[in-house]
């Protein structure tokens, strides 16, 4: 056993600190050392030796009425002096278990993606079973029934060279009991389908995920519900694709309009529009009409596609005779 001083030094305080000031470097240390929240190989090593130290501390300081650092169970009730209330792991202090929030995926089509839609999703999900309320049955008392993997001890033991370190059971959480409600079976939660409704910006990207806060599985160890991530999927369009904000697609042009330039009409994004065709344009040019984008902040790019007759009459053949034969002439 280590001595007084050793004591205050592994607490990281003067030997005179009064009793509030021992449990509150305590309570830090522990917090900042216990396995569930660190994952340095040395910290179960250290959390120990701070339990050590901080016990000895109280043995010294306090009657032994007041020395209560272990109920029997590994759960240490000390720690409600600090305001903790009643836990078994430190991970009641951490984000719900990822395992209770729900990855759904949505395919929606390239115009929605491009312009934002309102999108309703249904789902079966856990939530809080109505039955026992997390703990309780209809009489307002724990309704728990013995845990079988630990045999109601809350904790298994393991050696660790000359110190013997407990740790609560995963089934029970250190409880030593497990919920008996009939209706969801010990879960805490039972399975419901559910409609939300949610809202798609404009311009959204293949892949992002959409999060719902609080849609997910209910955990009745933190009791709270997890999160609902849904994958948006678009559809390829056919004749348009995209590049952040910006839109592309080709445009066929007669072969005249090419050559004397002319307005031509388009699909954009938003509907129908016209694009300017400067004379000469080759075959796959590019023109661009501008804000008719994704958000109106984007473009739209047309390639140019020449388009030729697929017959031409008389007249038209005589009138292309005589330029070609002009053209020759210079």
């Amino acid at each position: 056993m280590k001595t007084k001083k050793q004591c205050y030094e592994i607490l990281g305080i003067p030997i005179d600190s009064s009793d509030e000031e021992v449990k509150s470097a305590y309570r830090e240390l522990a917090k900042k050392n216990h396995p569930d929240l660190n994952q340095n190989p040395n910290a179960q090593e250290k959390f120990v030796e701070i339990q050590e130290a901080y016990k000895t501390i109280l043995n010294k300081k306090f009657s032994p009425e007041m020395n209560v650092l272990n109920n029997g169970n590994g759960v240490f009730s000390g720690f409600g002096d600090f305001g903790f209330g009643s836990f078994t792991s430190f991970s009641d202090f951490v984000e719900p278990q990822r395992n209770f929030d729900k990855n759904l995926a949505m395919m929606i089509s390239f115009l929605e993606a491009c312009l934002g839609t309102a999108k309703e999703i249904v789902f079966q999900h856990q939530v809080q079973c109505p039955e026992c309320q997390r703990f309780l049955n209809n009489n307002g008392k724990l309704n728990l029934i013995h845990c079988k993997d630990c045999g109601g001890a809350g904790v298994f033991k393991r050696v660790m060279g000359p110190i013997s370190v407990t740790q609560p059971c995963g089934t029970c959480r250190g409880r030593g009991s497990i919920i008996g409600c009939a209706t969801c079976g010990g879960n805490g939660s039972v399975a419901m389908s559910k409609k939300v409704s949610f809202k798609i910006e404009p311009g959204i990207e293949e892949g992002v995920f959409i999060k719902l806060k609080g849609q997910g599985d209910f955990n009745y160890k933190t009791n709270m519900y997890g999160d609902i991530f849904i994958k948006i999927v678009v559809m390829s369009h056919g004749e348009m694709t995209r590049n952040k904000l910006d839109i592309f697609s080709k445009l066929k042009v007669s072969y005249l309009d090419c050559i004397l330039g002319a307005d031509v009409e388009f699909i954009s994004i938003h509907g129908k529009d016209n694009v300017s065709i400067p004379p000469l344009s080759k075959h796959g040019s590019i023109v661009k009409k501008s804000g008719v984008g994704i958000n109106h902040i984007g473009d739209h790019f047309l390639t140019i596609e020449v388009e030729l007759p697929e017959k031409i009459t008389p007249v038209q053949k005589k009138l292309l005779n005589k330029i070609r034969t002009n053209e020759a002439k210079k």
